[in-house]
This record gives structure tokens, sequence and C-alpha cells, in this order.
């Protein structure tokens, strides 16, 4: 079975604007992209533009897969529901992943090494300064996935 895991795509462009510092992780998605859809990371010079554009096409090269089904890794129930989905039925095991904390662990490892990259911010400003096709395709495919955006980003 295959499922795609998803998180708010509005909400992880700041995490994918540090993670395409990371060369390895960078160029894998880059060279995926390219040949899916002939379509170069490189070309977008504004970082939350090259996050943006990493994020809406990987989900893409997901979609072309027949999935099961979608995983919101930052909503419990979804959670819960894979985890019956794929057969666990055990409610101690179902309970312990539940009380996982749901953290974002980007911010530890990229400060954890001492070195420390810094996510932007992700404001009005930087969402202003993206190019408006972009916005407007993260904000569709946020819907799409049963997301709600913050009201700062759309007025």
């Amino acid at each position: 079975k295959v499922f795609i895991f998803i998180r708010n795509p509005i909400k992880a462009l700041p995490s994918v604007v540090v993670e395409n510092t990371m060369v390895k992780s960078y160029q894998f998605r880059k060279s995926w992209i390219l040949k899916y859809f002939n379509v170069d990371l490189d070309e977008f010079s504004n970082p939350f533009d090259r996050a943006c554009a990493s994020i809406l096409y990987w989900y893409k090269l997901c979609e072309l897969k027949p999935v099961e089904g979608v995983v919101r890794i930052d909503d419990l129930g979804s959670i819960e529901n894979f985890l019956k989905e794929i057969g666990v039925n055990n409610s101690d095991l179902i309970g312990g992943a539940l009380a996982t904390p749901i953290q974002n662990t980007a911010e530890l490892k990229w400060m954890g090494d001492g070195g420390g990259k810094v996510k932007p911010l992700l404001n009005e400003d930087s969402w202003g300064c993206m190019n408006g096709t972009l916005r407007e395709k993260i904000i569709q495919l946020s819907e799409a996935y049963g997301y709600d955006e913050p009201s700062l980003f759309l007025s």
C-alpha cells in the first residue's frame, strides 16, 4: 500500500527553505522534479519560491502513483486512521503512537550541530515577495489536503 505523508504545505515552507541548503537532499529532489516535470528548481531565485516549487512538484510526483490514502502527520486523527488502515489493531500501540509529541525537529536538526541554520520567518513580507502563481498553487494544494490557511497570508 502506498500512502502520501503530508504536513501543512504552507507551514512547511520555512523548513524546506532550510532543507534546500542541504546539498544531498536538494539535489535528490531537484533531479526527480527535473526528470518528471522538466522544472529546474535552480531557476527560482527567491528561496521561498524555490521551497514552494519543491513542495508542489514533490507532492505532484507522489500523486503519480496509485495511492491508498493520505496521512496528515500533524493531525492525530489522520495518524490513527492510517494505523488502523494498515492493520494496527493494538490499542496500546496506537495510544503510544498518538502520545508521541508532534514536533518540528528541523530546528533541533539544524541547531544541534553548533553551525546553526535558522529557519526564516514566513510572514507578510516573505509571503508577499513570493511569485503569485506559486502562492495560489500552494494555497490550492493546502486546501486539497484539507488545511485551513492562516488568514494573515490570504489578505
